[in-house]
């Protein structure tokens, strides 16, 4: 069941392949390079690069990993023990500044700065992906009843 992906710099492909809980790793042929786990992965549901980390964004077990690029975890957060509400992540993103924008199903746009500060959270009903332009605009569509789209 693969989901969220990216590309990094060198071409390479991340691939969250939810139903076998990892993330899977293809060269710029596609071709099969690396796959790696985490004990505490239940659905990873996105993927997303920096010029230093990798963020999965884990569904089910609603959670932010940080794993360096060597792929070793370096941090879990946003779960629903630390206060933050997030029940149901969809999609996450990172604008210009390295800030995390996550969706939560629930019903918002959480944004943490790079040190997992919480900064904003948007309210709207069913999000189920968001983006940034290169304007530095908050896209996000809802599901549900409403199916919009939203600029901020």
């Amino acid at each position: 069941n693969p989901r969220g992906l990216t590309f990094d710099h060198n071409g390479y492909l991340y691939i969250c392949d939810t139903g076998n809980n990892r993330v899977q790793i293809l060269s710029k042929e596609f071709l099969f390079k690396y796959q790696f786990r985490q004990k505490s992965f239940k659905n990873p549901c996105d993927v997303k690069l920096t010029r230093k980390y990798i963020y999965v964004l884990d569904e089910s077990n609603p959670c932010l990993h940080l794993f360096s690029y060597n792929l070793i975890l370096q941090k879990s957060v946003l779960s629903r023990g630390e206060g933050l509400q997030l029940r149901y992540p969809r999609s996450c993103c990172i604008d210009s500044f390295d800030n995390i924008l996550v969706s939560d199903q629930q019903g918002s746009i959480f944004i943490f700065n790079p040190g997992f500060e919480l900064i904003h959270r948007i309210s709207i009903s069913d999000p189920k992906s968001v983006t940034v332009d290169r304007q530095g605009r908050i896209i996000a569509v809802s599901g549900g009843g409403s199916k919009r789209l939203y600029i901020f």
